[in-house]
């Protein structure tokens, strides 16, 4: 691609390069971030992230149900109001329905309505076991 750019344009080329070790410094920091940034259960809210890219504070006390999550094929949509909260070649584990919508903070200032959450922990019995106590 560069040599082909080079040809017609050698200072487009050099932009071409550096967006492109660009994307490969996001790529590794969004990869570190979901490491770093992981779903976290408090006292009174579920803190649920998807790296640096989106956060969604769920109060317990909004969380209608959790149930074991649909699988969602890799092509397939997902309700607009549903946030999927993990990589999309695993498989989801949790769906946690909410009693009201919650605002998702997400990328580049995305604002969106969301009324369930779809994700995949580490420890699902450990996790299941100590929402569902603490939310009854």
């Amino acid at each position: 691609m560069h040599f082909l750019l080079q040809q017609w344009s050698e200072a487009l080329a050099w932009i071409s390069v550096v967006f492109n070790v660009y994307a490969i410094l996001y790529m590794i920091a969004l990869n570190n971030s979901f490491r770093c940034l992981p779903i976290l259960l408090k006292e009174d809210r579920l803190i649920v992230r998807l790296g640096f890219q989106s956060r969604l504070d769920i109060p317990l006390s909004n969380i209608e149900s959790i149930s074991q999550a649909k699988s969602v094929l890799f092509g397939e949509k997902a309700s607009k109001e549903t946030f999927l909260a993990y990589f999309r070649v695993d498989t989801p584990q949790f769906e946690i329905r909410l009693k009201k919508p919650l605002l998702l903070k997400g990328a580049c200032g995305m604002k969106k309505s969301i009324s369930a959450v779809i994700l995949r922990v580490d420890h699902p019995h450990e996790f299941a076991a100590e929402l569902n106590r603490r939310i009854e």
